[in-house]
């Protein structure tokens, strides 16, 4: 009796966590202008030297909705996410798959090759998380400070079993993957940057 009950809650907790994991992702974005943005992430991104004019967008997508900034910082594309009054959720600079670091990429590589029989990389966004204040130290200095986190946003055109699909993982500093989203449609409003 114990050895099944064992396993019915091993195989519920794996259920459970397997499904945590994956989920489906629509994103929709919208231009704004600055003067409905909130001033919060005006003044945020006002304190970054970006080198180019910032694009305002309100972005919808199956969580809600958010409001991003995208300009060039240091030469790449980079996007600065914020709730809808003005709190930074995330920063994401676009980099090629050759600058995940050595550390990194191992288990990224080893995880396309064990689920995938053939992967296609869209795009891959270094993305900084944690205190506003410490996210723009790392942004301003290039390196993290020990309570920025680390993740690596990777879009990609995948076959599995014959059947290709568009997925958006995130992997850890150290290669982990986190989380599996299934890109359900590609709008026509949504401007990748």
């Amino acid at each position: 009796m114990d050895s099944r009950y064992s396993t019915l809650i091993f195989i519920l907790t794996l259920f459970v966590g397997m499904t945590a994991v994956s989920q489906n992702k629509y994103e929709r974005e919208y231009r704004l202008d600055v003067e409905a943005v909130p001033a919060k992430a005006v003044n945020y991104v006002n304190s970054l030297p970006v080198a180019s004019k910032v694009k305002w967008y309100r972005e919808e997508s199956l969580d809600g909705f958010s409001v991003e900034a995208k300009a060039l910082y240091r030469k790449k594309k980079i996007s600065i996410e914020f709730d809808e009054t003005g709190v930074l959720e995330d920063v994401e600079i676009k980099i090629p798959f050759d600058d995940i670091p050595q550390i990194t990429n191992p288990g990224i590589s080893q995880f396309f090759d064990e689920n995938h029989d053939k992967v296609r990389i869209r795009k891959v966004q270094l993305q900084y998380t944690g205190p506003d204040e410490e996210v723009r130290k790392t942004l301003l200095n290039g390196a993290p400070t020990e309570t920025t986190s680390i993740h690596y946003e990777i879009v990609v055109r995948a076959k599995t079993k014959g059947k290709w699909e568009s997925l958006e993982y995130l992997f850890t500093a150290s290669g982990e993957m986190v989380r599996k989203s299934v890109i359900v449609s590609k709008n026509i409003d949504h401007f990748e940057y």
